[in-house]
């Protein structure tokens, strides 16, 4: 998106700041950005969001992994099993344990990490499970490098939204898609 924006718009000087979802909700209110992209709702009134985009989550396991060889699981299967979680605060991290729901007591979190690549490193090394971005980790189902585990009944979506304080009008730059 980033890439598509700036060959549109090549006069208009980007900076990304990479954050969840709660930190960057602190950011706009605090007036430091004019806009952001986020990967949750935004508690705040204060602040009002536009969708861009839906994400899919999926649960992906390194290929040696018990639950890699049968692909499609229920989520019984996950109980017990090692976990790489996002920090509290995170969009993706709230929506994996809102699918677990009462099994999310029963995972061991191994390492909780901010950053996606870093989590999807240590699934790659063996470490446990994760649920992350399916655009993330494309490369990586592609390469076999990571198993996609389908949990029966469970899609997740994710929603990126343009959020920006209500009673402050976009600024041009921000107007453009």
């Amino acid at each position: 998106m980033l890439a598509g924006f700036r060959g549109a718009n090549p006069k208009i000087e980007l900076r990304l700041t990479i954050d969840n979802t709660r930190a960057i909700e602190a950011v706009l209110l605090d007036r430091a950005l004019d806009v952001a992209v986020v990967e949750w709702q935004v508690s705040s009134p204060a602040l009002v969001g536009m969708p861009l985009r839906r994400d899919a989550l999926v649960l992906v396991a390194p290929p040696g992994h018990p639950l890699a060889a049968r692909g499609r699981i229920r989520l019984e299967d996950v109980a017990g099993q090692p976990f790489l979680l996002r920090e509290p605060g995170s969009g993706t991290r709230a929506l994996a344990e809102a699918a677990l729901g009462p099994l999310v007591s029963t995972i061991v979190p191994v390492l909780e990490l901010g950053e996606p690549e870093a989590i999807v490193r240590g699934v790659e090394a063996g470490m446990g499970l994760a649920f992350i971005s399916r655009v993330i980790v494309a490369r990586q189902l592609a390469d076999r490098t990571l198993r996609e585990l389908t949990i029966e009944g469970i899609e997740l979506w994710r929603d990126f939204s343009l959020v920006r304080p209500r009673d402050r009008a976009p600024s041009p730059a921000a107007r453009l898609r």
